[in-house]
């Protein structure tokens, strides 16, 4: 509940993060004393075998990505000279 209150969830939001949570490797939820207390275990080890993963499957994604396309990120400048519009305000003062 002091979950719940401090991340503003709906019952029905908390009992679908708990659902995803409880799909991750990294995190153990468990329940303990009376009333029943929830509480989770992060596996730093674990954690950080998936944080990597995300981050080289993201990798390969942008290397694929920047592979596909032909055209250089040169030909997006332009070649004319940057011009300031200049106007002709005044306060009326």
């Amino acid at each position: 509940m002091e979950l719940m209150q401090e991340l503003n969830f709906t019952v029905r939001e908390m009992k679908t993060a708990k659902k995803c949570v409880s799909s991750l490797d990294f995190i153990e939820i468990s329940k303990h004393g009376v009333p029943a207390k929830t509480f989770y275990l992060l596996k730093v080890d674990l954690y950080k075998i998936a944080l990597q993963a995300a981050l080289d499957r993201k990798k390969d994604e942008l290397e694929a990505l920047q592979s596909s396309t032909s055209v250089s990120s040169h030909q997006y400048v332009s070649q004319r000279p940057f011009r300031r519009s200049v106007s002709s305000h005044t306060d009326g003062g």
